[in-house]
C-alpha cells in the first residue's frame, strides 16, 4: 500500500506555522531530546516522551533492526494527543526526531510531524521555559494506535527483490562515502561496501548549517540526481536506521509515496547474510 500526497505533505513544519496551529489548540509540541537537554530548557507546554521508551524505540536490535512492539508503545504513549497535530521537536532536524517520525508513522500514528529545525529554530522564535522535573506523558495506555498503515520498513527479503526489479525500485545508502565505498571498516572483520546498484547520498547533506532541512528544491534535485524519483519504490539504508529516517523525513516531505528503510542493515553481515556487498 502506497501513502497519499495528504499523508506526506506535512512530514515537516516551520517554526512560526506551529506557533500558530498551537495557539489555535490544533497542534501540541512533543519533545524528543534526552533528558538532561530537557531540564535545561524546554518550549512552553511542550510534552516529553517517558526516555526509556524513546530509548528503546531509537534501538537497533535483532534481525528486523527495530523493536516494533517499541514502536507501538510510542504509539500509544501519544494516543491521548490523538485529534491534534503532532509536532515531534528534536534538537535540530536530526536522527532522533526523524527516527521518532517513521516509528510513529509504522505504528499508524497520523497527522504527525517534525518541526524543522527543531528546538534550535524554535528558540529563535518563542522563549523558552525551564523543564519541570520528569514527563508530561505517561507510559503506554492499553489502546494502541490502529490507524490504516503504510508499510515503512523494509525487511531482508524484501531489498533481496528490489535487486532482482531495479528498474521500478531503487537502493539509496545514506552513509558517508568511505563507508558507502568500503574504504571504511568499523570494526575488523566486518564486511566493506554496499549493497549493489545502491545509489550514495549521505544524510547530513540534507540538512543546512542551521539544523533545518535544506530547501525542497535543493533535496529533490539531490535525490533526482541520483535516480531517486517518484514512480519509484525507495528503500534506504545506513548506519543506523535513524541515519536513513532523515532521508524518509525528506522523501516523504517531498511526497514520494512508496519509501522504506532497511533497519537491519548491518556491515558485519549478521542479520543479512545472503545480502551481497560491493566496493567502489
Amino acid at each position: 500500500m502506497q501513502t497519499t500526497a495528504e499523508d506526506t505533505r506535512s512530514a515537516l513544519i516551520a517554526p512560526d506555522r506551529c506557533h500558530e496551529l498551537a495557539a489555535q489548540g490544533k497542534a501540541v509540541l512533543v519533545d524528543v531530546r534526552a533528558p538532561e537537554q530537557r531540564r535545561l530548557m524546554r518550549p512552553a507546554a511542550a510534552h516529553g516522551v517517558p526516555w526509556r521508551l524513546l530509548r528503546r524505540a531509537l534501538s537497533q536490535p535483532g534481525r528486523l533492526g527495530v523493536d516494533m512492539r517499541a514502536w507501538e508503545a510510542l504509539g500509544a504513549a501519544l494516543q491521548p494527543l490523538q485529534g491534534r497535530r503532532i509536532v515531534l521537536c528534536g534538537n535540530t532536524t536530526d536522527p532522533v526526531s526523524a527516527g521518532c517520525y517513521l516509528a510513529l508513522c509504522a505504528a499508524g500514528v497520523r497527522n504527525v510531524c517534525v518541526l524543522d529545525g527543531g528546538f534550535t529554530a524554535l528558540k529563535r522564535n518563542e522563549p523558552a521555559t525551564r523543564a519541570a522535573s520528569g514527563d508530561h506523558l505517561a507510559g503506554p495506555g492499553s489502546d494502541a494506535t490502529s490507524a490504516s498503515r503504510t508499510p515503512v520498513v523494509a525487511t531482508a527479503d524484501e531489498v533481496m527483490d528490489v535487486l532482482d526489479r531495479f528498474e521500478s525500485a531503487v537502493l539509496l545508502d545514506v552513509r558517508t562515502e568511505p563507508e558507502f565505498r568500503g574504504f571504511d571498516m568499523p570494526a575488523p572483520g566486518w564486511r566493506a561496501g554496499h549493497l549493489p546498484l545502491a545509489a550514495w547520498l549521505y544524510w547530513g547533506e540534507l540538512l543546512a548549517a542551521t539544523g533545518a532541512m535544506v530547501p525542497a528544491a535543493t533535496a529533490q534535485a539531490m535525490f533526482l540526481g541520483r535516480g531517486v524519483t517518484p514512480d519509484k519504490t525507495v528503500v534506504l539504508y545506513g548506519s543506523h536506521w535513524t541515519h536513513a529516517a532523515v532521508a524518509f523525513l525528506a522523501l516523504r516531505r517531498l511526497g514520494y509515496p512508496d519509501v522504506r528503510v532497511f533497519a537491519g542493515f548491518r556491515p558485519d553481515g549478521r542479520s543479512h547474510p545472503r545480502l551481497p556487498l560491493e566496493l567502489g
